[in-house]
């Protein structure tokens, strides 16, 4: 049995759904669950969000895996590269796919009439990765309406820099998307993530996509008072296997990143960068040992991490260790090694067993 486990509070899930329902009361909810739901299950997550009224996913694939598990709801696909079998696919599935470019369009026009299909047509706002031009939004829009097998075009847009409160992109790219839609009535819109949900009540149209929120990280550069009650959902742990005594100026792992200042006592944890935990974590980077505090010391290595339990004499083999989760925000770790919440909940996988609760 692997000594790292992720523990998935599945009500944890639920309540941040609920905040989400607390920010825009007035929008429904397409619960983003890509990327096997950032690391949490993608089958096992959608099933404990009963209450979103739809969900999102980057690949067919997983939109299939969604159904194969018995989930009916429906499914919009955020980044598909479509063409016309993935497009009637859609259609027999109940999926929604997301239009972005010309190839799209032709691939809907191009598909056989299977049954009328939900299509979201994307605008590209200011983000420059996806999406068609604001000038070509009427155009494209009514040339999806006239294709007789689209029984429903929506209009989206994804934001840059929604967590940044004090910046104005996300006005600017709110102005640009209403101007896109202007001369279109009584469309079905969706803009709001979670960084927006939280915190840009002007972008809470008719539908919204929380994504990292429902997992329990902060998406705000600074909290605010909804994204302060989100709760973390997974609990990534694993155990203390060795200790050892070791003198002043010794030094730990690879490349003797860290030396001792004094005589110390060093655990060995089982987990590494093969189990999802990010090699380019500092010295200093916080981990939780029997509640504890205490100090990552040397480079993370594929299968181990090594921390300094100097001052934690209570601590030994078998010590329950928490790398993220309820009592260690994931954002904490995220800062210290240089990187966002959104990878560290992707990389988890491998031998890391996920428990359901």
């Amino acid at each position: 049995m692997s000594l790292v486990t992720a523990t998935i509070r599945t009500e944890a899930l639920r309540h941040n759904l609920s905040i989400a329902r607390q920010a825009a009361p007035n929008t429904r909810l397409m619960a983003v669950v890509k990327a096997n739901a950032y690391g949490h299950g993608a089958v096992e997550a959608a099933k404990a969000l009963t209450e979103a009224d739809a969900f999102a996913v980057a690949r067919i694939e997983e939109a299939l895996q969604l159904r194969q598990a018995g989930i009916d709801k429906p499914v919009a696909l955020l980044s598909e590269l479509l063409d016309r079998e993935k497009v009637e696919t859609c259609a027999r599935q109940g999926f929604q796919p997301v239009v972005h470019d010309v190839s799209g369009v032709e691939a809907v026009v191009a598909a056989a009439e299977v049954g009328a299909i939900v299509v979201w047509l994307k605008v590209d706002t200011g983000m420059h990765r996806l999406g068609i031009s604001p000038e070509d939004c009427e155009r494209i829009y009514a040339q999806l309406r006239t294709c007789a097998h689209v029984g429903d075009v929506r209009l989206m847009t994804h934001f840059s820099s929604a967590e940044e409160e004090e910046t104005s992109t996300t006005e600017q790219q709110i102005e640009r998307f209403a101007s896109a839609i202007a001369h279109l009535p009584g469309i079905t819109r969706c803009l709001a993530n979670s960084a927006a949900i939280l915190s840009h009540e002007r972008s809470h149209t008719e539908w919204a996509r929380p994504g990292l929120m429902l997992y329990g990280a902060d998406p705000l550069a600074k909290a605010n008072d909804l994204s302060s009650q989100l709760q973390p959902v997974m609990q990534l742990q694993s155990q203390v296997i060795a200790t050892r005594e070791i003198a002043a100026g010794e030094a730990i792992g690879y490349n003797a990143t860290w030396r001792s200042e004094r005589s110390s006592r060093i655990g060995t944890v089982a987990i590494g960068y093969a189990d999802g935990y990010p090699r380019q974590a500092r010295n200093g980077t916080p981990v939780l040992v029997d509640g504890v505090t205490v100090p990552l010391v040397g480079r993370v290595s594929m299968d181990m991490i090594t921390v300094d339990l100097t001052d934690h004499p209570d601590a030994g083999v078998g010590s329950t260790t928490l790398l993220w989760g309820e009592g260690l925000p994931i954002e904490r770790v995220a800062e210290h090694a240089g990187t966002i919440p959104y990878q560290l909940f992707t990389s988890v996988g491998g031998r890391t067993r996920l428990v359901y609760i």
